[in-house]
């Protein structure tokens, strides 16, 4: 009898074991991880490292701790390998606990990864520029649970014949968009024709014109779930389908600059500072001075299997010109750089937009700013400027698009 008893009890015994593993596998089956962005950083060219810096966020079971590595990639389907023929994975030294909410996000974390240790890669390619792609993943008890590949960052080495990397280079660009909360209401807007030679907007997607609160036309983009607006920050480049050239490249930095004067030659930019010069505008306090580099409207430079980078000298009415740097990605995500270059005179009026928003409605300038643009206008010529004409024209067709909150 007490043998009976002692058998049923090891078999109950063996039972919950098992039920607790059971309960332990759907919980974490139900463990999702999304990897919201991705970065790397070089912080000076004497440092023999990379930083990857990741944000992302985990929804699952309470009270259980994931792990957080990052795969070094050569393209999406080619992993760097070590020596010993396993992945290039490397951990973040901490570990993320979930808290009581079955929700979290955490940003911030930093994998660093070294030159030696790069080097050491049975597959970088030797004597020669590379595009890497630094993966953030997610694991919950050595189970996977993310994929990164759609917020992977790529960063360049430049290696000598031996292997040895000599210089590395990064290539950011902003998180993808989000899908939007819409209000499940509706808003009426007139549609936009594009006007691009080469850029197209993804099936679905489309650009209209709404009113905004002040009276001020804006121009909204929306498609599967997304909306963005062209220019106040908006990240019009997922709208579109794959920027895999330069004139595409192009043509969605010109979307952005609407309305703006490219400046196309060192020649014009000279001029312009004289006339400025001239007119005792230009002082330590308000002008910026900029490298004597070639300078001829856009300068696109090509990230084989990366995307490209441009960058243009635009000047904007009342504000000054700018120097526009853009990253962007064959995927659309860009990231841009301003860098103010000659700066308009401060005045005390909170109509002035500053920084430069070429969409919104047009404002009375104070008579310093009439005198500044003035003294601009004068120096410029038709070989030297070029206006940034719309690549889109509003039609008289009314459509819905979904409104946000």
């Amino acid at each position: 009898m007490l043998s009976k008893i002692i058998r049923c009890g090891l078999i109950a015994f063996i039972v919950i074991v098992f039920g607790l593993f059971a309960l332990s596998a759907i919980a974490d089956d139900n463990n999702t991880g999304r990897i919201v962005s991705t970065t790397t950083r070089v912080q000076s060219a004497a440092d023999e490292f990379v930083d990857v810096q990741g944000a992302f966020e985990i929804t699952g079971t309470a009270r259980e701790w994931f792990d957080l590595y990052c795969l070094v990639r050569l393209d999406a389907n080619t992993v760097l390998r070590q020596p010993d023929g396993k992945d290039f994975l490397r951990k973040w030294p901490g570990t993320i606990y979930m808290p009581d909410e079955n929700k979290g996000r955490w940003s911030g974390a930093t994998i660093r990864l070294d030159f030696a240790d790069l080097e050491t890669a049975t597959n970088l390619p030797k004597g020669k520029r590379t595009a890497l792609w630094a993966t953030m993943d997610l694991y919950h008890a050595k189970k996977w649970v993310s994929n990164g590949w759609t917020s992977a960052a790529p960063f360049i080495v430049t290696t000598d014949n031996e292997g040895i990397i000599q210089k590395v280079e990064t290539f950011n660009t902003s998180p993808a968009l989000e899908p939007t909360q819409f209000s499940g209401k509706t808003k009426t807007a007139s549609a936009c024709e594009m006007l691009t030679m080469n850029l197209a907007l993804k099936p679905g997607a489309s650009l209209s014109k709404i009113t905004g609160l002040k009276g001020e036309d804006r121009f909204v983009l929306v498609g599967d779930g997304l909306y963005s607006e062209l220019g106040n920050g908006g990240k019009p480049g997922q709208f579109f389908a794959p920027i895999d050239s330069r004139e595409k490249a192009v043509e969605l930095v010109m979307l952005q600059l609407n309305g703006g004067r490219l400046i196309k030659t060192n020649a014009q930019y000279k001029a312009i500072m004289a006339a400025l010069n001239k007119a005792k505008f230009v002082t330590d306090a308000n002008f910026v001075k900029y490298a004597d580099r070639q300078i001829g409207g856009f300068q696109v430079q090509e990230e084989p299997g990366i995307g490209y980078r441009v960058s243009a000298l635009v000047e904007f009415e009342g504000t000054g010109i700018f120097l526009y740097r853009y990253n962007i990605g064959i995927d659309g995500r860009d990231l841009r750089t301003d860098e103010q270059i000659i700066k308009s005179p401060e005045v005390s009026n909170p109509l002035v937009p500053t920084p430069p928003n070429p969409l919104i409605a047009a404002i009375e300038e104070p008579d310093i700013l009439k005198k500044f643009d003035a003294a601009m206008k004068s120096a410029m010529t038709a070989e030297g400027v070029e206006k940034i004409t719309p690549l889109f024209k509003v039609t008289d067709r009314k459509v819905e698009i979904p409104d946000v909150p």
